[in-house]
C-alpha cells in the first residue's frame, strides 16, 4: 500500500526511528519502551528495513539537525539601553593593554620593544595563544621583569613625546654652541645626551648628523661615518647625512661608499654643492689610487699604491750624489720626518694623492729629479765654500736644507708646479669645497634648528 506521507516526511520519521534505536542501546533500562516506539513509527509511516538506507542517505543525525540547547533557556528579559551597554562591555574581550596596563606605556620605549622581541624569539610565549589567560600571565611577567631591570624606562615612557623632543633639542643646541667654540669632546657629549633623551623622535637624525660633524673635527672618521649611517637609517631624505658620510669616507679613503653617498645626496638635491664637491674629490681619489696601484712608481710605493716619502727623497738624494753626504746632498731625513709640519703634510690625503700622481708620471718625476740635482749642485758649492772657512753660503751645508728662495725661482720647479696644478685642478676644486664644508661644520650644525 502506498504511503500517504512525502519522502521528506518519511525521511524525518526514519531519522527519528534511528534516534530511538540508538538511545535504546545507550539506555538498556528503557530499551523496551524505545523499541516499541520505534516500531510504532515504522508502522505508521510505512518504513520497512529496505527503506531505511534510502531515507537516511544524507548521513546527518537528527540531533545535529535541531538547534536545541542541553538546558532550558532563561526567559528573555526586556531589553533596555543600559542592559545592552553592559552586555556589550561584558561580551567584548579585553585587550592586552587593558589586561597589562604598563604595556601600552612601555611600547613607546625602543629598549622594551627590543627586549620583548628577544624574549619572544626565545619562546617565552610558546604554546600560549595570544590573548589567552596563559599568554597574558606570561606577558605580565615579562613586563614586570623589564620594569625591575630598567625602572627609568617606564618613567621616561610616561613623559609626553613633545616634552622629550624639546629636552633633546636643548642638548642639541648646547652641542651646537660647543661646536662653534671648537670644544669638540663636549659637543659630542651634548649630542649623545640628545640621542639618549629622544632616540626615535622627529629630530633624532639631526642629533646623529651633528655628532658626525663633531667627530669629523676630532678626526674620528670611523665614528663620523657610523653616525652618518645612523642618521640615514632614521631619515633617508635628510641630504646632509649623505654629505657627512661622504666626507668621512673620503678621510678614510673609502672611495666607493663616498661616491655612493654623494650620488644619493644628489638624487635628493641635484644642486647640492657639498655633494658635487665631495663627488669630484672621491672620484679623483679613486682614480689616483687605481692608477698608483697599476703603475709601479720610482723608488717604490707604499702599501695600496700610496707614496713613500722616504723613498722619494732618497731617490732625489741619489740624483744629487747621495743623501746627507759630506759636501752637500739632501737634508737629514730623520729630522725632516720628525718635523710636525712635515708630518701633517705627509698625512694629508690630498698631498698623498698628489705625490702618487707625481711618482706615476715619468715626465713630472724626471723634472723633480733634475730640480733636485740642480739644488744639490748648489748645496755642494756651498759645502765647498764652507770647507774653505765660510760659515754660511748661498746653499745648504752638509745635511742642511736647500735655499728655498732659489727653489721657488728655479724654472724646473716652477714648470713642474704648473703641471701638477693642472693635473690636480679638479681635485683642488673638490679639496677647496671639502675644506669649506669641514671648516663650516659648526655653522652648519648651528643652522640645523628645529622648525
Amino acid at each position: 500500500m502506498a504511503s500517504q506521507f512525502s519522502f521528506k516526511e518519511r525521511s524525518v520519521a526514519a531519522l527519528f526511528v534511528q534516534f530511538l534505536e540508538e538511545r535504546a542501546e545507550q539506555h538498556p533500562q528503557q530499551s523496551m519502551e524505545l523499541m516499541v516506539a520505534a516500531d510504532a513509527v515504522n508502522t505508521a509511516f510505512g518504513i520497512g528495513q529496505a527503506d531505511v538506507a534510502q531515507l537516511t542517505t544524507g548521513g546527518v543525525a537528527l540531533m545535529d539537525m535541531l538547534d536545541i540547547p542541553d538546558a532550558p533557556r532563561a526567559p528573555a528579559a526586556v531589553p533596555t539601553a543600559s542592559a545592552d551597554a553592559a552586555a556589550a562591555a561584558t561580551d567584548a574581550p579585553a585587550t592586552l593593554e587593558e589586561q597589562v596596563p604598563e604595556l601600552a606605556i612601555l611600547q613607546k620605549s625602543p629598549k622594551f620593544r627590543k627586549y620583548l622581541e628577544v624574549v619572544t624569539s626565545k619562546g617565552i610565549f610558546k604554546g600560549a595563544a595570544e590573548g589567552s589567560a596563559e599568554h597574558v600571565a606570561r606577558l605580565q611577567k615579562v613586563v614586570s621583569k623589564f620594569v625591575a631591570a630598567y625602572p627609568a624606562e617606564l618613567e621616561a615612557a610616561h613623559q609626553d613625546p613633545a616634552a622629550l623632543t624639546a629636552a633633546a633639542d636643548e642638548f642639541k643646541n648646547a652641542g651646537n654652541a660647543l661646536l662653534k667654540q671648537k670644544d669638540f669632546p663636549s659637543a659630542i657629549g651634548s649630542y649623545t645626551q640628545a640621542i639618549q633623551t629622544d632616540p626615535t623622535g622627529p629630530n633624532a637624525h639631526i642629533y646623529y648628523c651633528n655628532r658626525a660633524a663633531a667627530r669629523q673635527y676630532q678626526r674620528d672618521f670611523a665614528g663620523a661615518a657610523d653616525d652618518s649611517r645612523s642618521a640615514i637609517g632614521i631619515n633617508p631624505k635628510y641630504v646632509k647625512s649623505y654629505t657627512r658620510l661622504a666626507q668621512a669616507c673620503i678621510s678614510l679613503r673609502q672611495w666607493d661608499e663616498a661616491i655612493s653617498a654623494c650620488q644619493s645626496a644628489l638624487e635628493i638635491d641635484s644642486a647640492n654643492a657639498a655633494a658635487v664637491g665631495f663627488l669630484k674629490q672621491a672620484e679623483n681619489g679613486k682614480a689616483t689610487q687605481t692608477a698608483a696601484a697599476t703603475t709601479a712608481p720610482p723608488g717604490g710605493a707604499g702599501a695600496g699604491g700610496g707614496f713613500d716619502l722616504n723613498s722619494l727623497l732618497g731617490s732625489m738624494g741619489g740624483a744629487g750624489g747621495g743623501a746627507g753626504g759630506a759636501g752637500g746632498g739632501m737634508p737629514d731625513l730623520s729630522a725632516m720626518m720628525n718635523n710636525p709640519m712635515m708630518k701633517n703634510m705627509i698625512n694629508n690625503p690630498m698631498m698623498q694623492n698628489m705625490m702618487s700622481q707625481v711618482m706615476s708620471n715619468p715626465q713630472m718625476m724626471s723634472q723633480m729629479m733634475n730640480a733636485a740635482g740642480s739644488m744639490m749642485g748648489g748645496a755642494a758649492g756651498a759645502s765647498a765654500g764652507a770647507s774653505a772657512g765660510a760659515s754660511a753660503g748661498a746653499g745648504a751645508g752638509a745635511g742642511g736644507m736647500p735655499d728655498l728662495s732659489a727653489m721657488m725661482n728655479d724654472p724646473n720647479i716652477r714648470q713642474m708646479a704648473e703641471q701638477m696644478r693642472g693635473a690636480m685642478g679638479a681635485g683642488a676644486t673638490a679639496t677647496a669645497t671639502a675644506t669649506a664644508s669641514t671648516d663650516d661644520a659648526g655653522e652648519e650644525a648651528e643652522a640645523e634648528e628645529v622648525n
